[in-house]
C-alpha cells in the first residue's frame, strides 16, 4: 500500500473543517537571505524538514543574534506546513 493509498483512506475518515477554526495563529514564516558561513539562531529551510523530523544538519544560518525574530521562533506545539515539495494526493 503506497503513501497515496494511505492517506485517502485516512481522509475519508476525517471531517472537514477550516484551517482558522482549528488554530489560534496561522502565518508564513520569514525570508531572510541565508549564506556560508553565518551563525546565530538556525533557520528551518523546506530541505530541513522531511518524513515528519526536522534535520538540524540542513539548517541554515543568517546571522540572528538578537530577538527582532522572537515572534517567528518555534516553540513546543508548534505545526509546520509546506505548500511545495508536499506529497500529491488525488
Amino acid at each position: 500500500m503506497g503513501v497515496e493509498t494511505i492517506n485517502r483512506n485516512v481522509c475519508k475518515s476525517f471531517k472537514s473543517e477550516k484551517l482558522s477554526n482549528l488554530f489560534v495563529l496561522i502565518r508564513n514564516g520569514i525570508s531572510l537571505k541565508q549564506k556560508e558561513g553565518a551563525s546565530g539562531i538556525p533557520v528551518t529551510r523546506i530541505e530541513t524538514i522531511s518524513n515528519q523530523i526536522i534535520n538540524q544538519d540542513k539548517m541554515g544560518y543568517a546571522d540572528i543574534n538578537d530577538d527582532n525574530f522572537s515572534d517567528y521562533y518555534l516553540q513546543n506545539g508548534d505545526i509546520l506546513m509546506s505548500h511545495i515539495n508536499s506529497f500529491k494526493v488525488d
